[in-house]
């Protein structure tokens, strides 16, 4: 999804070097939602796998989903309310026209990760083809 983005706009754009350049810096403001994804990612697979068998193994799971969801959509909110002052701090005035993909690519980074997050409840309950649909559900929002 990361490269593929670039060469659809090489193809549809008008002056697409002008447009990617735009589009990269937008990307990397929304980027901060990967970092909220993977500082929960790294130690979620251990904990819920140790976790499942357990006789309240579902409460403390359901507790770590509810955490990544209002911890990951308050990130991905703030991101895609203030990316654009973020714009105004940081990066030339030129690049403004960047901000507008904050918000879609910043919650094409939280479906990822929710997705990620839901990914072992669905490996556990052999529902893996439910992890192609959200899967592609993060694609078409990105």
């Amino acid at each position: 999804m990361t490269g593929s983005d670039k060469y659809m706009l090489r193809m549809m754009a008008d002056d697409p070097f002008d447009q990617i350049g735009y589009y990269s810096v937008g990307e990397r403001v929304s980027s901060a939602i990967q970092l909220v994804n993977l500082a929960f990612l790294v130690g979620w697979r251990r904990f819920a796998f140790h976790n499942m068998h357990l006789s309240d193994g579902p409460e403390r799971i359901s507790r770590g989903v509810t955490l990544f969801f209002l911890a990951g959509g308050y990130a991905t909110f703030g991101v895609s309310t203030l990316g654009d002052d973020l714009f105004h701090w940081f990066i030339p005035e030129r690049y403004a026209a960047g901000s507008k993909v904050i918000p879609l690519l910043a919650l094409g980074a939280f479906a990822w990760g929710l997705g990620e997050v839901m990914g072992v409840g669905l490996h556990k309950a052999r529902r893996t083809i439910h992890l192609s649909w959200i899967n592609l559900l993060a694609a078409a929002v990105n």
